[in-house]
């Protein structure tokens, strides 16, 4: 066997975890752009409103990534086929849900570690990001988006 073939069975076999890494880049990318982008529009449009506060378009940019990742991870990563509108709502709202969780645990995570314990930032948020990525995998593969048993035939 070639080792083209090879890498190749490696990617289909685990298509869903790197498809998922793959969607976290872009949803990184899209946090950032919202992030920067709201925060210019807020302090150029309405600086006498707002002044120089992040907090609004830090908030802009969390819901527009976590609604483009709950829709690239619904399509593409667990190739979920529900069309219900009542499906979409629900599996929307466990979602948002659970990356509020996930938000949570972030915010406790570096505050004990960081403002506590005095570890550094740096090497706190990637021990953090690690167990966010593994955590949110892990809700939307068996909570979120599972799979639904076929029924037996009678």
């Amino acid at each position: 066997m070639k080792i083209y073939d090879k890498i190749k069975q490696l990617i289909i076999k685990h298509r869903e975890v790197i498809t998922y890494l793959f969607v976290g880049g872009i949803t990184t990318l899209v946090s950032f752009v919202t992030l920067f982008a709201a925060d210019y529009l807020f302090t150029r449009f309405s600086p006498e409103l707002l002044g120089r506060v992040t907090t609004p378009a830090a908030i802009v940019s969390w819901v527009c990534a976590v609604t483009f990742a709950f829709v690239a991870n619904k399509v593409f990563v667990f190739r979920d086929k529900s069309e219900k509108k009542s499906q979409w709502l629900k599996q929307a709202a466990m979602f948002y849900v659970a990356r509020l969780a996930t938000l949570g645990f972030e915010i406790a995570f570096l505050f004990v570690m960081v403002d506590i314990f005095g570890f550094n930032l740096l090497l706190m948020k990637i021990i953090e990001q690690v167990f966010i990525i593994i955590g949110n995998y892990l809700i939307s593969k068996f909570l979120i988006f599972r799979k639904k048993k076929d029924k037996p035939q009678e």
